[in-house]
């Protein structure tokens, strides 16, 4: 995931802006920004185990687009 964060000015007052994944959130302090980016990459970053129904329907439902592309 790419993300940023950098000292922005809005409406006169420095804020620290966090971007990833196309979302900005500004902070008033650069350790919240700081503390924020690194919770969300770790969520991000974290294993996701899904059901097996669920893979069962994402994979006949992307199979079922990749025939349609054709």
């Amino acid at each position: 995931m790419d993300s940023a964060i950098q000292k922005v000015s809005i409406h006169g007052k420095d804020v620290w802006q966090v971007e990833a994944g196309g979302v900005t959130i500004a902070f008033h302090e650069l350790p919240q920004a700081m503390d924020f980016l690194e919770k969300l990459r770790g969520r991000v970053g974290a294993p996701h185990l899904f059901p097996e129904d669920v893979i069962q329907r994402w994979e006949s439902q992307h199979a079922e687009w990749l025939r349609d592309k054709r």
